[in-house]
């Protein structure tokens, strides 16, 4: 039974609410251990006063937080990595208007893979030059692996683009899930993927109206359905479930 769960990007949309819905649990063995680089995004987290949660704020990107974290080392740990480099959409449109995919800089595009998928290679790294590779790594993943974004989502006129960083960060993750399932075995560790379509927040409806033109189910996800698959894959997945990558999407990818 896992004990510990540590969370990182917590002070994001998605992984401040997997952090409450754990919290909800009521699971007293359990410990989470709520991980951002803005200790501020997590000042909701703290007013729930919970001696269950542990709140850490660190660079998961660039340094060696594990010693940081107050692992319980006798218990199964999980490790879930929420960080990305993202371009969303909010209730006023995609944040930053590019008018090519490849509008970012050299040295932006690879900013953004370095926080997308070098947050994820650090992870591996430290779990392995810690000894602790029997944990369970769950990557976040995205449609944009599989798919580019379709600019008419951006614009009605179809000249606005999400960055083809995005979709880059998120498919390098995919060698890494399969290696370190190969790997993280070997110690009786395992390595998953979960991968979203758009996921139901405050997106303006211009985006969310052409979004549902393109779904086979005319939906975002709701958050409820991908809160619902990140505690079946942390709480009660099988072991045997190791280097896939799932896909919560509405048949988006189809």
């Amino acid at each position: 039974m896992i004990s510990t769960l540590v969370v990182l990007g917590a002070g994001g949309f998605l992984g401040k609410k997997f952090v409450e819905v754990c919290l909800a649990r009521l699971d007293k063995d359990l410990t989470i251990i709520a991980v951002d680089i803005n200790i501020s995004s997590l000042n909701s987290l703290a007013e729930l006063n919970t001696s269950n949660l542990k709140l850490v704020e660190a660079d998961v990107v660039l340094s060696d937080y594990i010693n940081d974290l107050p692992l319980d080392l006798a218990g199964e740990i999980t490790f879930i990595n929420f960080v990305a480099k993202d371009f969303p959409v909010t209730s006023e449109g995609i944040v930053e208007k590019f008018p090519s995919p490849f509008s970012l800089l050299p040295n932006q595009f690879c900013m953004s893979l370095n926080i997308t998928c070098g947050s994820s290679y650090n992870l591996l790294h430290l779990l392995d030059k810690h000894g602790l590779q029997a944990s369970h790594v769950i990557m976040i993943g995205s449609i944009y692996t599989y798919t580019i974004p379709n600019p008419v989502l951006y614009s009605k006129t179809g000249d606005i683009y999400k960055p083809v960083a995005y979709s880059a960060g998120k498919s390098a993750q995919i060698p890494l899930v399969k290696q370190a399932a190969r790997y993280l075995a070997r110690f009786s560790g395992r390595c998953n993927c979960v991968s979203f379509g758009g996921i139901q927040s405050n997106q303006n409806s211009d985006f969310v109206s052409a979004y549902h033109k393109l779904s086979p189910q005319s939906k975002l996800v709701p958050v409820n359905d991908a809160l619902k698959t990140l505690q079946w894959i942390v709480f009660d997945s099988p072991t045997s479930l190791n280097g896939a990558d799932i896909m919560v999407d509405g048949g988006f990818t189809c």
